[in-house]
């Protein structure tokens, strides 16, 4: 029995090799977009999770799980709870609707999900103008609130605040033997930092009298691959280093 045959099947070997050389290299996908195309085509995610990457930041931010607000079979109660302290997921937006309350108002209901799950958050009107900007499908962000349980049902988080994750603040440590040496080349440091604009401060250490100085808020930059190289050839990896701040010093 012949198989069925395809448009290629049916072209002269001349032409094949004419549409084979027409072919765009378009090179190979990266891992996130192989990623979203299992998950449209098969509706999971079958060779990893695009918060695979973030995995570090995502458990340092975070004080609850998805997992957390589920309900456990023992004792019927989920281990997040009302009138507790704010907790903080992290986590990929995969769902979002929008409604309007009775004084047509705008609220939106999103589904977050990370390593573990998906956990339901409703963001009501007062928060939903501050922070309708990051409540975008595939967005990953950090949601700080307060836990809503319902009798025999997984909790909800009530939504105060969202930071995306490329948000959170870093900090660029440069450290210098000695005073002397750092004020011998600070404008060197300043020549490196001119060309960059952004929100991470620069931090700069003198080992031999343990001073710490932070450079003026005007010396902001935005920490990249690029900034980076350029401080370590000319100080040293040992000399350069990036810290990020912890999520609740920006909630």
């Amino acid at each position: 029995m012949v198989g069925q045959m395809t448009l290629f099947d049916l072209v002269s070997e001349d032409q094949k090799e004419e549409f084979q050389i027409r072919m765009p290299d378009v090179g190979e996908y990266s891992k996130e977009t192989l990623l979203a195309f299992e998950k449209e085509v098969l509706g999971i995610y079958v060779s990893g999770h695009p918060l695979e990457a973030y995995e570090e930041k995502w458990k340092k931010s975070i004080s609850a799980t998805t997992a957390d607000f589920q309900l456990d079979e023992e004792t019927g109660h989920t281990k997040v709870h009302d009138g507790g302290a704010k907790e903080i997921i992290g986590g990929m937006i995969t769902e979002k609707t929008i409604k309007h309350t009775k004084t047509n108002q705008m609220m939106a209901f999103i589904t977050v999900e990370d390593l573990l799950g998906t956990v339901e958050v409703v963001v009501f009107p007062r928060d939903y103008e501050k922070n309708r900007d990051y409540l975008e499908v595939d967005s990953k962000v950090f949601v700080r609130g307060r836990v809503s349980e319902e009798d025999d049902k997984p909790s909800k988080m009530i939504c105060e605040k969202i930071i995306p994750f490329e948000q959170t603040k870093k900090e660029l440590w440069i450290q210098f033997p000695d005073k002397e040496t750092f004020l011998d080349q600070e404008q060197i440091v300043y020549g490196y930092l001119a060309d960059s604009d952004g929100n991470d401060e620069v931090v700069i250490y003198c080992a031999k009298e343990r001073v710490v100085k932070r450079l003026p808020k005007n010396r902001n930059i935005g920490i990249n691959e690029q900034i980076l190289s350029r401080l370590m050839n000319h100080f040293g990896e040992k000399r350069v280093k990036v810290v990020e701040k912890p999520i609740e010093n920006i909630f």
